[in-house]
């Protein structure tokens, strides 16, 4: 049973101008080249062709267009495959080109015959110079059809004067179209050996003949293309006309330019081989792996794509609405828990009840009691984020989210090095900053959470807490709009990863490998690995989508968010007040001075490289 459409769905669907009833079953395909890992840019394409498959109950074709073997290998055609069923991206298949090269070679010397192409022996540099000033090689006229059937051959077997020639249609070498110049259709590669094929070939078609061939043979009825490559589409439709084919209807679509992104094969493997990246799948990587390990779900990225439009126009986008629309999907279902920076935090002692420690339970999701439940404790210990005590002031009443409200009674600072007991408020002076040592409160959960502004999240003080790592990505290219010219050392962020130890609630050491959840008022995560070693886990933080620059090296909590109780930090340290300034500069000084871990958590830290 067909799904339920929205109206952007509707809508997006309807510029297509197909309909079944005239047109017969849709038939679309996505047709790669195995040369490297599937990125956002390769996204788009495969997702509007699953998209438009599935609206008209037709099917998508995965179709590997291997005819370069200098470039290809099967590991990408297996990744690829892997790729998109994480996707969840459904297709028949796959079949190669290269599978039609026989097929193809009739063609081609079909072509020939009907004085339609031509072989050409002048120089790569020399063909180029002419093809941009329109100036046509002496084989254009020179040669009968007999000659470029046996110059064809000599092509076919690879021999020495074939690797000096190629296939040229012959089209009009002074169009305005440059691409129908008379364009290459076939040329030799005799030294690859192909990786399903072996040395079977010397010589193979080009994308330009062989695509509108066999997209025909194929029964493909609607091909989608970048319109980055708009220009070549007379050459698709010329080819077809000219092999007297079945035409195939075009739909065009712009190309996904994301900033701070470089999608060339060539950069990112430049990134992986230098060791800035951990791999292909690293989490700062556009490609799907990468995506995913940072906590992106299919269906955010078919959305964004969707509610893209049908607009051919390419604009540079920014991730933020990738990532807001991903966390709006991981907000139904991700279970909630509480966790403090292991370093940078205050202990408050309880006191009020003679009740403690007390049993509390919370659903794992405030809006999906079916989730079920988590057991913790309330001490009369417990522990806030620093960035939170710097806030309260003495006899305040603030709650602690998920157990109720408790009364500041007793505030102790060091005011860099001087000790100062029962001040009002933690504060910034001109010259120096507190911070707080230790606190004390008094039980007050007769009165209500709502009167309160402050609502901050805490663990219990006690031995079952569960220490991790939370690791925070920025974009690993720092030029908003990087260019074809760039040299990738220039632009690489070598400072793109932050690792802050938390402690958590016990429970969370049950959360599993590639699991999404909130930490409240950090925003969602997911468990990107588990040590065997030691059972540590490292959770990747997911972007919140909140900022358009998308930096998301910013690990303390924002007080500003204490009266919100729940929403993640912000992105970016844009708009810092004086006093967070402060109090930034004074962790540096700490960090510097070697006061910033204890030796269980250097213990922690020196173990994350080995992960």
């Amino acid at each position: 049973m067909s799904r339920e459409w929205t109206e952007v769905e509707k809508s997006f669907a309807s510029k297509v101008n197909y309909d079944p009833s005239r047109d017969g079953r849709l038939v679309v395909r996505f047709a790669p080249e195995p040369s490297g890992y599937l990125h956002i840019g390769h996204v788009k394409a495969a997702m509007l062709n699953a998209f438009f498959a599935e609206y008209f109950d037709g099917i998508m074709l995965l179709r590997f267009d291997d005819t370069n073997p200098s470039k290809e290998k099967m590991e990408f055609e297996k990744s690829i495959c892997e790729d998109l069923s994480l996707l969840n991206v459904k297709f028949e298949g796959p079949t190669y080109t290269s599978d039609y090269i026989d097929r193809l070679e009739t063609s081609m010397k079909d072509l020939i015959r009907k004085g339609l192409a031509y072989c050409d022996d002048t120089p790569l540099e020399e063909m180029r110079h002419n093809r941009m000033n329109g100036i046509e090689s002496p084989s254009r006229s020179a040669k009968t059809v007999e000659d470029n059937l046996a110059d064809f051959e000599e092509i076919l077997k690879g021999t020495e004067k074939g690797q000096t020639m190629c296939v040229r249609a012959k089209i009009n070498m002074q169009d305005n179209n440059k691409a129908l110049r008379d364009p290459v259709m076939w040329r030799c590669n005799v030294g690859v050996p192909h990786h399903r094929h072996g040395t079977k070939y010397k010589s193979y078609p080009t994308y330009d003949f062989a695509c509108p061939n066999v997209d025909s043979w194929s029964g493909v009825t609607l091909a989608l293309r970048a319109n980055e490559y708009a220009d070549r589409i007379p050459l698709y439709q010329w080819v077809q006309t000219s092999m007297e084919l079945r035409p195939v209807n075009i739909y065009e679509f712009s190309r996904l330019n994301l900033t701070n992104t470089v999608l060339s094969k060539r950069k990112l493997a430049w990134l992986v081989d230098t060791g800035i990246v951990e791999g292909w799948d690293d989490p700062r990587f556009p490609t799907v792996r990468g995506m995913l390990r940072r906590g992106l779900v299919p269906e955010a990225l078919m959305k964004f794509i969707i509610e893209l439009g049908p607009s051919k126009n390419t604009n540079l986008m920014s991730w933020d609405k990738i990532w807001s629309l991903n966390n709006r999907l991981h907000d139904q279902v991700a279970p909630r828990y509480m966790a403090v920076d292991a370093i940078n935090h205050v202990i408050i002692n309880l006191t009020g009840s003679d009740n403690l420690p007390i049993n509390l339970n919370k659903p794992k999701h405030p809006k999906h009691p079916e989730m079920g439940e988590v057991n913790f404790e309330l001490t009369d210990t417990i522990i806030i984020e620093q960035e939170d005590a710097q806030e309260f002031m003495k006899d305040e009443l603030v709650t602690l989210m998920r157990a109720g409200n408790v009364k500041i009674t007793g505030v102790c600072s060091d005011k860099m090095g001087v000790d100062k007991i029962g001040v009002d408020k933690i504060g910034v002076d001109n010259e120096k900053m507190s911070v707080c040592t230790h606190m004390s409160a008094e039980m007050a959960f007769e009165t209500s959470v709502k009167d309160t502004k402050k609502k901050v999240h805490w663990i219990s003080d006690i031995p079952d807490n569960y220490k991790f790592v939370l690791r925070e990505y920025d974009h690993i290219i720092n030029k908003r709009q990087p260019e074809e010219g760039d040299e990738m050392s220039d632009i690489v962020n070598r400072e793109s990863v932050k690792d802050t130890i938390l402690i958590g609630e016990p429970s969370i050491k049950f959360v599993k490998e590639g699991e999404v959840i909130q930490l409240e008022r950090r925003g969602y995560v997911r468990c990107d690995r588990i040590r065997p070693d030691d059972n540590l886990r490292i959770f990747v933080l997911i972007p919140s989508g909140k900022t358009k620059n998308m930096s998301v090296i910013q690990t303390k909590v924002d007080a500003e968010k204490i009266a919100k109780g729940c929403d993640a930090p912000s992105d970016s340290p844009k708009g810092l007040s004086k006093k967070a300034l402060k109090k930034m500069a004074w962790m540096k000084a700490q960090e510097a001075a070697g006061n910033n871990a204890s030796p269980s958590n250097e213990e922690v830290a020196s173990k994350k490289t080995d992960e």
